[in-house]
């Protein structure tokens, strides 16, 4: 039998620090764009001290590539039941494109602030790159 160890209040906290971080930066970003949008802004929204912001995050990019991790964690399962139907791969290829581009129409407001941002657009982009090559 296997015991499953519960996260300690600790980890919880953590956990919910943050997930609010993510959020407070979430709706940041969509008013003021990533330009517009500071680490203080972000930690006062949180409600917690600056210097603490660096404990969970090294800078305001690496909360914007969490916030992409997130979209590609609801997106996988997309393509994952896609690649389940055994189509051949340009019939894949043509349903994963079009699942892309419905999932992109439903997350609007993520592609917006990328599009605002190309430095971030290409930060974002080489971070995916390197996970697939």
């Amino acid at each position: 039998m296997s015991v499953v160890s519960r996260p300690s209040r600790t980890e919880l906290r953590q956990r919910a620090t943050r997930l609010r971080l993510r959020e407070v930066a979430h709706g940041l970003i969509l008013q003021q764009g990533v330009d517009g949008t500071t680490i203080q802004q972000i930690t006062d929204g949180a409600d917690i001290g600056f210097g603490t912001f660096y404990n969970y995050y090294r800078s305001k990019d690496e909360v914007f590539t969490a916030l992409s991790d997130d979209g590609a964690r609801r997106f996988a399962p997309i393509l994952k039941g896609l690649r389940g139907k055994g189509a051949p791969l340009e019939q894949f290829v043509r349903e994963a494109i079009g699942a892309y581009f419905e999932f992109s129409a439903d997350e609007q407001e993520a592609c917006r602030i990328k599009l605002r941002s190309p430095s971030l657009y290409k930060k974002t982009w080489d971070h995916y790159r390197s996970k697939i090559v």
